[in-house]
Formats: C-alpha cells, sequence, structure tokens
C-alpha cells in the first residue's frame, strides 16, 4: 500500500509542475477518485 500512496504523490507533484496534466486529470470522475486517494494515503500515513 505505501507503494501505491507513493506513486500517487509522484502524480500530484508532476501535476503541479505540469497545468496540461492537472487540467485534464480535473474531469469530475477522475479529480473524485483521485481525491479519494489521496485521503486514503494521508489517513495511512497517520
Amino acid at each position: 500500500m505505501p507503494f501505491v500512496c507513493y506513486k500517487f504523490e509522484k502524480r500530484i507533484n508532476s501535476c503541479k509542475n505540469n497545468k496540461k496534466i492537472a487540467r485534464l486529470l480535473i474531469t469530475r470522475q477522475l479529480y473524485l477518485k483521485f481525491a479519494y486517494l489521496v485521503k486514503l494515503c494521508k489517513a495511512l500515513k497517520k
């Protein structure tokens, strides 16, 4: 599971650097899934 979180964190960081990718990700469904995974990863780290 930590590996999955690491992969998503890398993706988040690359999105911050690449606004085009960020815009592509923010279609509603993908965004909701992504937000859920981010919350899940943060919860697992605590």
